[in-house]
Order: C-alpha cells, then sequence, then structure tokens
C-alpha cells in the first residue's frame, strides 16, 4: 500500500466520534474534473444534474433565437455537454476507487484510535438491576490509590458472585480546531475494565484497545449512500491507567 492513499492520519491526541472522512489523495485528476475536494458525492450528483439541465435548455433555446445565434447556442451546448460527460467519468472513476480506499483508512484510523488514551472525567459503578434514586452510583477517583484498591476490591467481588457492576465512564477529547474539550460517555460493565496501577498518576486515562473506526453513510432523500463523509466509532473494553498506592 502507497503511503500516500493514507492522508491526513489524524494524530492520537486529536481523535473524535465523527472524523471527516479524506478524499482519496492520488486521484486528483478525478477530483479535480468531479469539482470535489471531499467525498461530497451527493452534491457533485446534483451539480451534475444542473448541467445536463443547463445543456438542455441551450439546445432547446435556438428554435427561439434568431438563425444567426443558433451556431453560438449549439457549440456552448456541446462544449457543456463534453464538459458533464468528462465530469461523469471522472465521477464513477473517482467513487469506485474512494469505495476501495475507504476502509483502508478507516483500518489505518482504527490503529491510531486503539493507542491513543483520553482522560478520565467521571467514573461511576452501579450494581445491577439496584434501582437507585438519580445520582446515587458510586463514584470513585481514579488518583486516589485508597479508592482506586476499593474499585478493584469490588470487581473481584463481582467475580466471585458470578455478576458485574455497571460503569458510567465520562471521558473528555478535543473537539474542532479550537481544541475545546468535550466529553464522551460509555457504559460497560465492570468486568470489561482493566485497571492498571501507574505511581504517581496525577490523572486517570483510560484507552479501548478493541476500538475501530465505522463509516457513516450519509443520508439523502433517496436512502442511504456511499463512500461515506464522516465516521463513528464503537469502542468496547477500557483499559484505564489509575494511581497506585
Amino acid at each position: 500500500m502507497k503511503t500516500d492513499d493514507l492522508p491526513r492520519i489524524e494524530p492520537a491526541d486529536s481523535l473524535r466520534p465523527d472524523l471527516r472522512v479524506p478524499l482519496l489523495a492520488t486521484a486528483r485528476i478525478e477530483a479535480t474534473l468531479a469539482r470535489l475536494s471531499e467525498p461530497r458525492f451527493a452534491d457533485a450528483h446534483r451539480r451534475t444534474l444542473r448541467a445536463l439541465a443547463g445543456a438542455a435548455a441551450l439546445t432547446a433555446a435556438q428554435f427561439a433565437v434568431v438563425p444567426s445565434l443558433r451556431p453560438w447556442l449549439l457549440g456552448a451546448a456541446a462544449l457543456l455537454l463534453l464538459d458533464l460527460v468528462c465530469r461523469l467519468l471522472a465521477l464513477n472513476s473517482l467513487r469506485r476507487r474512494q469505495r476501495a480506499f475507504e476502509p483502508r483508512w478507516l483500518e489505518a484510523q482504527s490503529a491510531v484510535l486503539r493507542t491513543a488514551s483520553f482522560e478520565v472525567v467521571r467514573f461511576e459503578v452501579s450494581t445491577p438491576f439496584e434501582r437507585r434514586p438519580r445520582g446515587r452510583a458510586q463514584s470513585y477517583d481514579l488518583t486516589r490509590p485508597a479508592e482506586v484498591e476499593m474499585l478493584i476490591e469490588r470487581q473481584r467481588d463481582d467475580r466471585a458472585r458470578g455478576r458485574s457492576s455497571q460503569v458510567k465512564l465520562e471521558f473528555s477529547y478535543l473537539l474542532g480546531p479550537a481544541r475545546r474539550a468535550a466529553i464522551e460517555v460509555v457504559h460497560l460493565d465492570l468486568d470489561d475494565v482493566t485497571i492498571v496501577r501507574a505511581e504517581g498518576a496525577r490523572r486517570a486515562r483510560v484507552r479501548f484497545p478493541e476500538a475501530r473506526y465505522h463509516a457513516q453513510p450519509s443520508l439523502h432523500r433517496t436512502g442511504w449512500r456511499q463512500p461515506s463523509e464522516t465516521t463513528f466509532w464503537v469502542l468496547g473494553p477500557a483499559t484505564v491507567h489509575a494511581a497506585a498506592g
């Protein structure tokens, strides 16, 4: 695989759920002819239909003007039709290549996601099927070794009892060019959380070793369309790095 087939791989410290899928960098000629800088194929099709309507209008207009102007109108219609044919060929070729490129890019970006770590904002645990008033779940400060030890003991107790408590994990990631912090919430079984204790940890971090990015097809009036413009992530089990005593 050529390295330039995978442009703009986002670094681990700027990942977010809805990444923009880049257009294949090695298809510059097709992208130029198709008037595309990102995989907005629905917009390209609408522009092509407008161009087709324009060519049809110019062809029909020759019967409404004086004969001396008809060759000019026919010439303009022919140029517009030629541009339309080139655009359609380029668009079809680019769509085909983008479909092949998209899963490779998603896999490469998923590999980065699996190595990324995010700051834990809140870690709450509740007993399964326990009916508590809203907000009564047990919260653990993972920068306090004593609370980390309590959480590990609770996990051991769950395993001995053959059950798994429910975890609500909130973590932060950076959003947009301004790099504003945004919060993501995931719900897991406590048994799906691996706790790794680190000496002197001032902040708790979380990684998702099985995380993957998936393509989010665009929804239009005619249904779902691909290739996709954005992504969503599926995170899976978590590894939490917490303070040790």
